[in-house]
Parts: structure tokens; C-alpha cells; sequence
């Protein structure tokens, strides 16, 4: 077992727990697309981020094209509007629902598929603090 015993001064503790705090959920976007060197930073530094089982098998994928996201929206609004849940699918006939939010980036994170316990990880990392995970490789649909 490996023990790496690193310790964190003060300062970086406290700028580290504000961060924490004041994370906030967001649901509105302005139209600026986030850079490819931002995004190549952001996607770099999740692959720092531990994994379940240190298998990093994660996947993200980032879609900054407008016209993938919109379709994209559209299937899943098709998805939702056959589900059986009554909510779903009134999310799925809303002219107006868009499941990301009209974000002009947005960050799909997923696993392989044949990992069983990929999803509780998954369902777990995501509730906490992004990024979630290392991944070994990344896939980009950009501009």
C-alpha cells in the first residue's frame, strides 16, 4: 500500500474550502463558448480526479457545435416524450425544454459499458465535485 502523506497549508485549505462553499448550481448560460485551451485545462485536470477501482475508464465528451447540441436535445426530448413517467413526458412535448440548458458547452461523462459498477460510481462522482474522474482519453466535437 502506498501512503502519500501531503500536507496542505492554511491558505491553500481555506481557498480550497471556499471554493467548496460557494459552488452553486447554474441554469443559465450567456452564449460565450468556453475556449478550446479552457476546455483542454478542464478535461486535463479531471484525469487527475481518482477512479473506482483505479481503472480510469472514464469517457468524456465535450460538444461545443450548436447544431449537435440541439439534435441531441431533440432525441432525448423524443425519448422523454414516450417514457412513462407523467413528468418526463411533459419534459419531452415542452417546446421550450432543453436538457442542458442552452449551455454552448456541454461535458458528457460516461463509462465503458461493460463495467458493472460504472454507474453507481458514475451517479456518485457526479453529486460531487466536478471533475469526477482520470480518464485516459478524451473525444471532442468542436467547431
Amino acid at each position: 500500500m502506498c501512503i502519500i502523506n501531503y500536507q496542505f497549508s492554511n491558505k491553500q485549505m481555506n481557498e480550497t474550502l471556499q471554493t467548496i462553499k460557494a459552488r452553486r448550481s447554474v441554469r443559465a448560460y450567456t452564449e460565450q463558448q468556453v475556449s478550446a485551451e479552457d476546455l483542454n485545462l478542464i478535461l486535463e485536470a479531471a484525469t487527475y480526479a481518482p477512479s473506482g477501482m483505479h481503472l480510469e475508464t472514464w469517457h468524456f465528451t465535450a460538444i461545443q457545435n450548436k447544431e449537435v447540441l440541439e439534435e441531441l436535445n431533440d432525441k432525448i426530448k423524443g425519448a422523454f416524450a414516450k417514457s412513462d413517467d407523467l413528468h418526463t413526458r411533459e419534459r419531452g412535448h415542452s417546446q421550450t425544454y432543453c436538457c442542458y440548458y442552452h449551455a454552448p458547452t456541454l461535458v458528457i461523462v460516461s463509462n465503458e459499458p461493460d463495467k458493472w459498477w460504472a454507474r453507481y460510481g458514475l451517479c456518485l462522482r457526479l453529486g460531487e465535485h466536478f471533475p469526477c474522474s482520470q480518464v485516459p482519453r478524451h473525444r471532442f466535437l468542436l467547431d
